[in-house]
């Protein structure tokens, strides 16, 4: 997957305090807008180790992790999606649902209830 920055490239967060996703340009690192469901094409998650460890030390919620990629349309469907969280008290990346570690995926979906869905295309 891409690493490179350019005009296009976000990094998608759960806003806890606004109830919806935070959307921040990856070239700028400002947040561009705010939205309750969003796809990302060519999308990696990604977890700040240092960020994981302060939130794990002071038991409180700071953001550090989230979704990078580009901005892509929303499924109609979620057949053949697969659920994947992150719990930074029990695991160190974003993992699916049997635990197996998450890093990247051709699209990444995330609803207006806080889910995160993936799926790689074939």
């Amino acid at each position: 997957m891409n690493d490179q920055p350019n005009d296009n490239r976000v990094m998608v967060y759960r806003n806890l305090t606004k109830d919806c996703w935070s959307v921040k340009s990856v070239k700028s690192g400002r947040v561009r807008f705010h939205v309750k469901v969003i796809t990302i094409v060519n999308g990696q998650f990604k977890v700040s180790e240092c960020g994981r460890q302060r939130v794990i030390r002071e038991k409180k919620k700071y953001v550090h992790a989230g979704v990078v990629g580009d901005i892509g349309f929303s499924p109609i469907t979620l057949d053949g999606w697969t659920r994947v969280r992150y719990n930074p008290y029990t695991t160190a990346t974003f993992v699916d649902m049997d635990n197996n570690p998450i890093h990247e995926a051709s699209e990444i979906y995330l609803t207006p209830e806080g889910y995160v869905y993936m799926r790689n295309a074939a």
